[in-house]
């Protein structure tokens, strides 16, 4: 037996069954959003700890340890400007609370430090190819 995610309730799991983690009331019908695009509660805040912490070891590697080349002044502004964004966020959400995600936000979220360096990084040479002219 395991709780629902949803309301509380427990319901039977079975041994060879993909769990969805919401009883038979809770979940969604043929015709309802899928899965992995319920809100779920759980992990939020550890989910956003993990973020802050892979961009300050980026911003770690970035500002420190590369010598100061192509990839080094753009990343360690991303990842500079992330975590001054997530301390932010940290910050309002012990006064309003931490967003409830779908499992999908999730996933972009935890993919964040790869996705969102490289369009930064694609978005800063564009902008000084738009400046300079090479």
């Amino acid at each position: 037996m395991k709780k629902c995610q949803k309301c509380g309730n427990e319901y039977p799991v079975g041994t060879f069954s993909l769990d969805a983690g919401l009883c038979g009331h809770c979940k969604p019908g043929f015709f309802g959003a899928p899965l992995w695009m319920q809100p779920v509660q759980a992990a939020t805040r550890d989910l956003w700890r993990t973020v802050l912490v892979i961009h300050v070891i980026l911003f770690v590697l970035f500002g420190l340890i590369l010598d100061g080349g192509q990839l080094s002044l753009p990343g360690s502004l991303y990842c500079q400007t992330v975590v001054l964004y997530l301390c932010v966020r940290f910050v309002v959400a012990r006064f309003r609370g931490y967003p409830i995600l779908t499992k999908t936000q999730a996933v972009a979220f935890l993919t964040l430090p790869g996705h969102g360096l490289v369009l930064f990084l694609t978005l800063f040479y564009w902008a000084q190819r738009l400046r300079w002219g090479t």
